[in-house]
């Protein structure tokens, strides 16, 4: 065989070995770096997870999700699962509750407008906090992490609607203004 075709050769092989193993390296650093890349969305993942987490504890004890945005503010799903597991509805729906919390509303004056009544529920419920009717409903905001004035805040706006109806508002109209 002629020397130059044997060089030749030589240096094909030589070239497709450093090829081979150019290629073999960066095949490794690229495996490496999707390995890096899937243990950083990993930790990613996890600390928004734990962002998720901490928002909705944060939601919970600003009131977020429990009263709905529109006009007139209502309970949502959540309001209503706060206002049931804190024994408040049970609570106002006995007479002698009902009967002290529309007192407080009516105490200083009748309230003249639907806001009024609302404002004045929310006043009375606050008054009230201390009764011991709400023993059960500060035990349940201590136990669930939430700050007693939303619970009040979501009595407020139950108590609302009844106390609209005892002081003649018909809450049919007010939705429909």
């Amino acid at each position: 065989m002629d020397i130059n075709i044997l060089n030749l050769i030589v240096s094909l092989v030589i070239s497709l070995i450093t090829a081979i193993i150019a290629v073999c390296i960066a095949w490794g650093k690229f495996t490496q770096g999707l390995k890096d890349l899937k243990e950083r969305f990993n930790k990613v993942e996890v600390k928004v997870d734990r962002l998720g987490e901490r928002m909705a504890n944060i939601e919970g004890r600003m009131g977020v999700g429990y009263t709905s945005p529109s006009s007139p503010v209502h309970l949502t799903e959540k309001g209503e699962k706060v206002l049931i597991e804190s024994k408040a509805k049970e609570i106002l729906d006995k007479k002698e509750n009902r009967e002290k919390v529309l007192d407080r509303i009516k105490a200083e004056s009748r309230p003249n407008t639907a806001y009024d009544v609302q404002e004045k529920t929310k006043q009375a419920i606050r008054e009230l906090a201390d009764d011991q009717m709400f023993i059960p409903v500060k035990d349940y905001a201590f136990r669930q992490g939430v700050d007693l004035s939303i619970i009040l805040d979501i009595v407020a706006i139950y108590f609302r609607d009844i106390a609209l109806k005892k002081l003649g508002f018909k809450i049919e109209d007010l939705n429909n203004k």
